[in-house]
């Protein structure tokens, strides 16, 4: 709920402002949160009041000393029981109170902003609620928390900061994601201010609400992950996986491919090549909630040799500096281009000792791809990123293999997984708007 402080003469002043309050059919108030009214010595400040059921004395507590008429939106929690009472304030964001109580087992009117029972009217808010919800038990702080954070898309790095891991774990729960996952905590990195998977609303001319879509719960996930540099995909159990840039990149190969001792061998159709649609001499980032003039990075020499080719994207970090960071990085990454191993299969049934690879790989992991021409003057080793794994198990045709395709940087895009439950590949897409 927030407060419009424009109300003028319009806004009662001399009372306190009601929240919430409840009311027994038989004995009157039961409870009541409210804040200090605009000309007294404390406005603004959030109290709360029990009634008990046998003495009818009223016992108020001041649950926080800030001027809630200034906060903005507020979320107000109130978790009661016959015996027992406790208010948060946006998600224990701030200290709340809690104490004990002698309540009747039920009310019969609810009121918010205001009072309009048959025992008290008057102390209206002039303002509004943009959730009330009512739940049949009591909630637990990390359910609380969820619903506040939930209640504030736009949110920076202020009073809940959100990483690429809570951002993307929000974004999913709100999808419907029921499989597991297993998201990577590694990155820092603020992200920004999101309003674009909430749509928005106009009033047509007869006064109707329309509402727009927003986006797609999956689409709004691709964007943090195109913004943290990371990589998403599913492993062998199913479980959808993410890592962020520090995760996969300066590490050491998982993997050691070729012919030489140490080494997993690969077969004969290994795939070597340039691709030039992986280039990228220029970065064009364009942070959402900025100016919407892109951070421009660029080589000129590579430029000039092979000609521009840019990446573009819209990005989510809080801080421009960190946007102008990525666009350095993308460049530095892509704008030299380097042979790569495009995909390779390791047969376990030809070689037993290739079954720790054919089990074990999995995407985003580093590895090492040596090729040893005989009458090469030097070996050929490229060092890359598993982006796609497909094993094959035919027994009878001699086939137990791994085949990957490798990649040096992410193409911003994120698996849509089918089952709820297992998170199979089945190509429906389970993360729906």
């Amino acid at each position: 709920m927030w407060f419009d402080a424009t109300g003028g003469s319009t806004q009662i002043t001399t009372s306190d402002l009601i929240l919430m309050r409840g009311s027994n059919s038989a004995l009157g108030l039961v409870f009541q949160i409210c804040t200090g009214h605009l000309t007294g010595g404390s406005p603004g400040q959030m109290i709360f009041t029990v009634a008990d059921k046998m003495t009818r004395a009223a016992t108020t507590t001041v649950v926080n000393t800030n001027d809630w008429l200034l906060g903005g939106l507020t979320n107000v929690t109130l978790l009661l029981t016959e015996t027992t009472w406790r208010v948060i304030v946006d998600g224990a964001g701030f200290t709340g109170a809690s104490g004990t109580c002698n309540l009747p087992s039920s009310f019969q009117w609810l009121s918010f902003l205001g009072s309009a029972d048959r025992y008290s009217t008057g102390g209206m808010l002039n303002g509004a609620a943009s959730h009330i919800a009512v739940f049949p038990g009591l909630l637990t702080d990390d359910q609380v928390s969820q619903i506040v954070i939930a209640g504030y898309p736009a949110t920076i790095g202020g009073e809940f900061p959100e990483f690429p891991n809570k951002r993307i774990e929000r974004l999913m729960g709100y999808g419907g994601w029921a499989g597991p996952r297993a998201i990577s905590t590694e990155s820092s990195t603020n992200m920004a201010g999101i309003s674009d998977i909430q749509g928005s609303s106009s009033t047509n001319a007869n006064g109707h609400v329309s509402a727009n879509t927003g986006q797609q719960a999956n689409q709004a996930v691709t964007n943090i992950v195109t913004s943290d540099g990371g990589w998403m995909f599913a492993d062998g159990g199913g479980v959808l996986c993410y890592l962020s840039r520090g995760d996969v990149y300066g590490l050491g190969p998982m993997w050691l491919l070729g012919e030489n001792t140490g080494e997993y061998p690969y077969g004969i159709d290994i795939s070597m090549g340039y691709d030039k649609q992986l280039l990228y001499n220029e970065a064009r980032l364009t942070q959402a909630t900025g100016t919407g003039v892109p951070v421009a990075v660029s080589n000129v020499p590579s430029e000039t040799q092979h000609g521009v080719a840019t990446y573009t994207a819209t990005v989510y970090q809080n801080d421009v500096g960190v946007v102008g960071d990525q666009a350095n990085w993308i460049v530095s990454t892509r704008s030299t281009p380097a042979e790569r191993a495009e995909s390779l299969t390791v047969n376990a049934a030809a070689n037993s000792s290739n079954w720790p690879f054919v089990l074990g790989v999995e995407p985003a992991q580093p590895v090492q791809v040596a090729r040893r021409p005989i009458l090469a003057s030097s070996p050929t080793v490229v060092q890359a990123i598993v982006a796609q794994v497909k094993r094959t198990f035919d027994f009878a045709a001699g086939v137990a293999s791994a085949t990957i395709v490798t990649d040096a940087f992410p193409e911003g895009h994120v698996l849509t997984a089918g089952d709820p439950v297992y998170g199979q590949l089945t190509g429906g897409n389970i993360l729906p708007w």
